[in-house]
């Protein structure tokens, strides 16, 4: 059976009540369109950026080698930058969980996205909700399938 597909609205037919209404059943959904696309060429150009310089950190060239803390002759150093930048989603080859700052680039995401989802957000968190960890996922080509 193919996988199950989730829920998906565009930003600009967003409906509060409708949008509400799948947070609830599903847990989650998608909304398009959330952030310009010359924002996300922005972040994305800045996630790159600290994507590579985490990899290099690491000990690593790029996403296909296996991530370092698994091996039992890691280079310690290279396992305290792993851990450092990276979560600890499950990382196979081509994929990482990368931990970001709230710098610049990533504000600008978050806050149109933020502008857009308030009033979800606000209907759904309790008004002491916290921020507690920020990162992005990255699949690079021949990425496994991931499962939803």
């Amino acid at each position: 059976a193919p996988p199950p597909r989730l829920a998906a609205v565009s930003a600009a037919s967003l409906d509060e009540d409708e949008a509400c209404a799948l947070l609830l059943e599903h847990g989650c959904f998608v909304v398009t369109g959330v952030v310009p696309k010359a924002v996300c060429k922005c972040a994305l150009a800045y996630v790159n950026q600290r994507m590579l310089h985490a990899l290099t950190q690491c000990g690593q060239t790029s996403t296909a080698d296996f991530p370092k803390g698994a091996g039992q002759h890691d280079d310690p150093a290279h396992v305290d930058a792993s851990s450092y930048h990276f979560g600890d989603v499950l990382a196979p080859p081509h994929r990482r969980d990368l931990k970001l700052p709230l710098d610049s680039p990533v504000r600008h995401c978050v806050g149109a996205a933020l502008r857009v989802l308030k009033p979800i957000l606000a209907n759904t968190l309790t008004p002491d909700a916290q921020l507690c960890e920020l990162s992005c996922l990255v699949s690079d080509p021949n990425a496994a399938a991931q499962r939803l």
